[in-house]
């Protein structure tokens, strides 16, 4: 017995629950369950749940300031503090995504982050068109 015919020959009916193909060569029929799908209505949340759901949504993203520079550019800096700074001549620096890598030439010596190119005076941090010192508890910023 063949179970499978030409599609031009079999008629197939589709009924809630079952699915029928009958063909008129050999007279065979297959019948098969289809799967009938419930809709479960969802557990609801207990009050707690539901608490704790809405806190960890944020509602609103709050618009941020710009950060205040922490460091002025050493023309913004007290006219008294400027006088007591050593003077720096910077001819040049090699900025890295590695802090170890940075160094900075300050009156023709090579520094690195960190260290004192002169007394009260040490070399914070170097960025690439900038340095960022700090002289006696005083950050400033000094391009180059």
């Amino acid at each position: 017995m063949q179970a499978s015919a030409p599609p031009s020959a079999a008629a197939t009916t589709v009924n809630r629950n079952t699915t029928s193909t009958s063909t008129s060569n050999n007279n065979a029929q297959v019948t098969m369950k289809a799967p009938v799908l419930a809709k479960v209505p969802a557990k609801p949340a207990a009050p707690a749940e539901r608490q704790r759901e809405q806190q960890a949504q944020p509602l609103v993203a709050a618009p941020t300031a710009p950060p205040a520079n922490p460091s002025p550019a050493l023309s913004e800096l007290p006219e008294n503090i400027r006088q007591a700074l050593p003077k720096l001549a910077i001819s040049g620096s090699i900025y890295s995504e590695t802090a170890a890598h940075r160094m900075l030439i300050i009156n023709g010596q090579v520094f690195h982050e960190g260290e004192k190119p002169a007394p009260g005076l040490e070399l914070e941090q170097i960025k690439p068109k900038t340095a960022i010192f700090n002289f006696k508890g005083q950050r400033y910023s000094m391009g180059y």
